[in-house]
């Protein structure tokens, strides 16, 4: 929805990414501390979104499947790599100092 609003603005390509961006950043601020608070993590999910925006919202729409896939593939693997890790390290650590 939000690449599909930024690429129906004819004016200033940046500023309709901020605009777009402001106003459902703000909607998601506000689902995310009610209606959807159990559900989501405001944090995340509106970095998640800024992140998404920023990369896909400067290039043209035929790429933009190529690029979510890519995107998907980076996060799962970014999980994996270093929060799986981390995590593991973190535990490895708290047991040599108990």
């Amino acid at each position: 929805m939000a690449l599909e609003a930024i690429s129906c603005i004819n004016f200033n390509k940046d500023l309709a990414q901020f605009l777009v961006l402001f106003v459902l950043g703000g909607l998601a601020v506000i689902l995310g501390s009610t209606v959807m608070e159990k559900i989501v993590y405001l944090p995340a999910w509106l970095c998640g979104w800024a992140l998404t925006l920023g990369m896909l919202g400067g290039i043209p729409k035929e790429q933009w499947i190529t690029m979510e896939i890519q995107i998907a593939i980076s996060m799962v693997t970014g999980v994996i790599y270093i929060g799986v890790r981390v995590l593991k390290f973190q535990q490895f650590i708290i047991r040599k100092l108990k």
